[in-house]
């Protein structure tokens, strides 16, 4: 964080909760968190398009809090640079709390990456290997608005789209949505049969010569209608291959879902009997103390 950028930090807008901006009921425009552009001079430039809320990129709350090379770096601003959300990766309540206390004089809020993919996050404990650890996360939280002295500053947490992959909302609507794609498919399939036979029809030379020699006016119907027949020959064969990728997509997401489900049971079994076996393991010292103390004496 530069000095000089600092001391010109005096925006009024610092002042609000970005909670507000959500439930005025106004659209709200967000520049969302990117990593290396999202800094002081892109902030600037979305802001002048009437951006109404603004994310720094990704910043490690560890080496920010011991590094003022890395603060120095990592976050600048100024006085138009507000609303401001300053995102952390942590995985230490005390650490955040010590960058959330840094950053409130110059921001209305920080955001907790729960969702970054990225095999190096994972490996240190960041991102996305956080929503398994809701302890972890709940402890960060509270932390933070135990040490920072704003009451309008807010904590958020960003996730991905695994959470919602587990709702069980996905299970209920499956057989619904299994059978309107195949009901679909079936139609698209009898539509898609119909313009190749009516191609064929008005395709062939045959049927052309025949009406042309009847009617002068019959060739241009003719074609007329071999243009209406491969106009919905396309739409027919595009909407089949659409509709077909669309089932396979939804089935992934629902054979995902249910996967993921059934990890959380098994994850949570598996605890339970882990806790079970700590505790009769526990018991069993317990009880064999006495019967050693009797052996010693």
């Amino acid at each position: 964080m530069k000095s000089d950028y600092i001391q010109t930090t005096t925006c009024q807008e610092r002042r609000k909760d970005p909670i507000e901006m959500f439930h005025s009921g106004q659209l709200v425009k967000i520049c969302a968190p990117m990593v290396r552009y999202s800094k002081l001079s892109f902030r600037t430039l979305v802001r002048k398009y009437d951006c109404d809320l603004c994310y720094t990129p990704m910043i490690v709350a560890a080496d920010f809090v011991r590094s003022a090379k890395a603060r120095d770096s990592e976050f600048t601003t100024n006085q138009g640079d507000c609303p401001l959300i300053v995102q952390f990766a942590a995985n230490d309540a005390r650490l955040l709390s010590d960058a959330a206390r840094i950053v409130c004089p110059y921001a209305n809020g920080i955001d907790i990456n729960c969702g970054c993919p990225q095999r190096w996050a994972l490996a240190e404990g960041y991102g996305a290997c956080l929503i398994n650890k809701p302890e972890l996360v709940r402890d960060m939280v509270k932390q933070v608005r135990n040490q920072v002295e704003n009451p309008r500053f807010s904590v958020s947490i960003k996730i991905r789209w695994q959470k919602i992959f587990s709702f069980s909302v996905w299970g209920k609507i499956a057989s619904f949505w299994n059978k309107a794609f195949l009901t679909i498919i079936i139609l698209l399939i009898v539509l898609f049969l119909d313009a190749v036979r009516e191609v064929r029809k008005y395709s062939s030379t045959h049927t052309i010569e025949k009406s042309s020699a009847s009617r002068p006016a019959a060739y241009e119907h003719t074609q007329m209608k071999l243009f209406r027949s491969q106009r919905n020959l396309y739409i027919s064969g595009f909407s089949l291959f659409f509709w077909l990728v669309l089932r396979r997509l939804v089935t992934l997401i629902t054979q995902l879902a249910k996967e993921l489900s059934h990890k959380g049971v098994l994850k949570h079994q598996a605890e339970n009997i882990n806790q079970a076996a700590k505790k009769f393991m526990e018991e069993n010292e317990r009880l064999k103390r006495p019967f050693l103390r009797h052996k010693m004496t």
